[in-house]
């Protein structure tokens, strides 16, 4: 994975409080570029998380999307609900996700960009009139930001290039009387219950982030700082070294001498009996020792583990064992901790209890280790 430089949305309207209209236009332009590409895959990729804090933005205005956790192809089976409750659209509660979900999403990172008022937390789909909340911004942003994000899938943008067509018109300060957007239904609320995020594997450790309100980070970097994402994919490659033809030789036949023609024979054969022993250390690597040395990484993830009341003194090693097993199912069983497993910013933050357990969520970081 590439590093990725700059700052997240959530962390820069956090410092700024809400972003003009104009830099809020231009991120969603990009922001449809990405999803744009996503769609039209031969198997549409929808993302299903579109939201400030998986958009990150650099001091040049160039927009990266990150965490693909959740991400889907279309032609998969329906699993558990997933997503930022706020966020999601109502058809993502149901399991049922389409490129309309994603402009859902991004309509509604758009409202809170502009308005600074986050969904997390408030009435489900429950998005005040843009206008109402910051009165400067434009009736054709706050039309794009309402077609985005009604209720009927259906009624929203046909598709995100339709989207992004309207966004630009804006930005290229054409006549934007018409935006090609289609009559909806005024905005209904309707009475869906958030879902029950329930964390079924046997280990009990999931890497699903649920609601962001729970988030302890505690890091606020600024524009030039460098944010780094850890999740590393490794492709080891093992030089194969060449060995050069044996050159070839023209022979002149002469007048043999006694004994000149086995000993001539005799040198070939140790020749050819050299390169074939050569030829064989390289394969079997006894020649290329230098290449397989310990390859090793730091790691940070975000990880939730279910801790029982009687093992309150093992958090620790609870945490341990589910990196552990995080980095094994990601990377592969060669890859192992090297060492101590740190905490990063502040300690594990119990999230909820039921059933005399208690659910832990911190990111943890450590250095694993293997051999190519």
């Amino acid at each position: 994975m590439d590093l990725v430089r700059g700052i997240d949305l959530e962390d820069l309207v956090r410092q700024r409080g809400t972003l003009s209209e104009r830099m809020v236009l231009s991120i969603a332009s990009q922001v449809c570029d990405v999803l744009q590409y996503l769609h039209t895959q031969e198997t549409p990729v929808i993302f299903r998380d579109v939201k400030p804090s998986n958009i990150m933005y650099d001091s040049n205005g160039l927009v990266s999307m990150i965490d693909f956790g959740i991400a889907r192809l279309t032609s998969s089976q329906s699993g558990h609900i997933m997503g930022t409750p706020g966020y999601a659209p109502p058809e993502q509660y149901r399991g049922d996700v389409s490129p309309a979900s994603d402009i859902y999403a991004l309509g509604a990172t758009m409202h809170h960009l502009l308005s600074g008022r986050d969904p997390r937390g408030q009435k489900p789909f429950d998005f005040p009139p843009l206008k109402q909340l910051t009165p400067h911004v434009s009736e054709q942003t706050a039309a794009i930001v309402h077609h985005a994000l009604q209720i009927a899938p259906h009624e929203r943008f046909f598709n995100v290039l339709e989207m992004r067509t309207a966004i630009r018109t804006i930005l290229r300060g054409e006549e934007t009387d018409n935006l090609g957007i289609r009559p909806t239904s005024p905005m209904s609320i309707p009475v869906i219950s958030p879902p029950t995020i329930a964390h079924t594997q046997p280990s009990g450790v999931t890497n699903q982030l649920v609601a962001d309100e729970f988030s302890t980070r505690n890091i606020t970097p600024t524009e030039d700082s460098t944010v780094a994402t850890h999740e590393l994919a490794f492709t080891f490659t093992i030089p194969v070294p060449t060995v050069d033809p044996e050159p070839s030789t023209e022979i002149t036949p002469v007048p043999a001498t006694p004994l000149a023609t086995p000993w001539r024979s005799l040198l070939f054969v140790s020749l050819t009996l050299l390169t074939a022993l050569i030829v064989w250390a390289y394969a079997a690597g006894w020649m290329s020792r230098d290449t397989q040395q310990p390859t090793s990484q730091q790691i940070t993830v975000v990880l939730e583990v279910v801790v029982k009341e009687s093992d309150q003194g093992t958090i620790d090693a609870v945490f341990r064992d589910a990196y552990q097993a995080h980095i094994s199912q990601t990377y592969g069983t060669q890859w192992a901790i090297d060492g101590e497993l740190k905490f990063v910013g502040t300690p594990p933050e119990a999230i909820a209890q039921q059933n005399g357990q208690t659910t832990y969520r911190g990111r943890v970081t450590a250095t694993i280790t293997t051999l190519p």
